[in-house]
């Protein structure tokens, strides 16, 4: 009896904690630190695997020098992986550590993949420009790459077999994330042209081409996708955008079997955009006042539910401000982008508390003092 009493007690806190229940926990952080950074970006944690190695890039100087694509495993300080020459950035990272992103020197964009920290170019992708965007566990890449006809397509390569899976009848600008089975997602701009005609889009179960996501309805018009879980939930935003008198605003979306559903926005709020989702749905992103500020608050939002990162934080934080959720793993860790309480953008490793792995070993624990008991 006591030992049972003690288990619901532990399956209780757990639940009151957001471990078994859809509530986000408590976080602590810890600051990844920077590459020589004085100001200024690019500066951002892109993406986190399920190892919680984070890899994103970083300024290695003064505003508007050099910058590299960096790599910090399980909070620890970051490393600067280098590139190709010039500067650098990661985009994604399997949990077999293998990172992909692109080098860019003289003008020119190289897809590069890093095995073992080594920076090398993909081979076989059309060129002189290139990138690669996702990568999955089984080793599959996917990008953007020169069209011989101009413009740029996406691809898939899956060992030495590269897939042209074109465009949606303009320029493939981005591609943002790959899932297990190989699908991808990013943003082309249609035949239509212009800044509007961006729409997000999906790639094909079977064959090799892209599928127009379209935007929530009303009067947005462009659309941009940023994330796809194993169970094939794409994350985006539907927005907005007039040049004259100005006006932008943007929506947050899960599209999941062919359905396309709002992330509402908080009161308040003209701009929410989601970021990472994991393969429990749990979503993070960032919301902002307008698009003229730069006021932004990472959220987190699960069952429906969202919350303010920088609520989350336990009382020791207090100062600091969580500004953007860039990715969330499985095991709920989130990388992010955070101000300290002097004021100095940082990238950071949120933990959540308890520790999934820690709560397993409690209830564990506790069994064991049940039987013990019982016996």
């Amino acid at each position: 009896m006591i030992g049972k009493c003690l288990l619901a007690f532990v399956i209780t806190v757990a639940a009151t904690n957001g471990v078994l229940a859809g509530v986000a926990p408590a976080y602590t952080i810890t600051d990844l630190g920077n590459l020589g950074a004085t100001g200024g970006g690019p500066f951002f944690p892109r993406y986190i695997n399920e190892n919680n190695q984070v890899v994103g890039v970083s300024p290695t100087g003064a505003p508007g020098g050099a910058f590299s694509a960096y790599s910090s495993l399980n909070g620890s300080p970051m490393t600067n992986i280098g590139g190709l020459g010039g500067n650098s950035v990661g985009f994604a990272v399997n949990n077999a550590g293998v990172i992909v992103g692109q080098s860019e020197s003289a003008g020119v964009t190289t897809g590069t993949r890093w095995i073992g920290g080594v920076p090398a170019a993909v081979p076989g992708l059309a060129g002189p420009n290139n990138a690669v965007g996702g990568i999955n566990n089984f080793g599959q890449i996917a990008g953007w790459m020169d069209a011989p006809s101009g413009g740029a397509v996406a691809y898939r390569l899956t060992g030495t077999t590269l897939e042209n899976f074109g465009n949606l009848g303009g320029l493939v600008s981005d591609i943002n994330g790959m899932n297990a089975e190989g699908r991808f997602v990013g943003n082309s701009q249609t035949a239509a042209g212009g800044f509007t005609s961006f729409r997000a889009f999906i790639s094909s179960a079977t064959g090799n081409s892209l599928i127009d996501l379209g935007v929530l309805g009303g009067s947005d018009n462009i659309s941009l996708a940023f994330g796809i879980n194993d169970a094939g939930v794409v994350i985006g935003t539907s927005s907005f955008f007039q040049p004259a008198p100005f006006v932008f605003t943007s929506r947050g979306f899960r599209w999941e079997n062919g359905v396309m559903s709002e992330i509402p926005r908080p009161a308040g709020f003209e701009v929410l955009s989601p970021s990472g989702i994991n393969n429990a749905g749990v979503v993070v992103g960032r919301v902002t006042p307008d698009a003229f500020s730069s006021a932004d608050s990472a959220f987190i939002h699960a069952d429906g539910q969202l919350q303010f990162l920088t609520d989350l934080l336990v009382p020791s934080l207090a100062g600091w401000r969580i500004t953007n959720g860039w990715e969330i793993n499985d095991g709920g860790f989130i990388a992010a982008e955070a101000v300290d309480p002097s004021g100095v953008v940082r990238n950071v490793l949120l933990n959540p508390i308890p520790e999934p792995a820690a709560l397993v070993w409690v209830v564990m624990g506790v069994a064991g003092l049940a039987v013990r008991r019982r016996f």
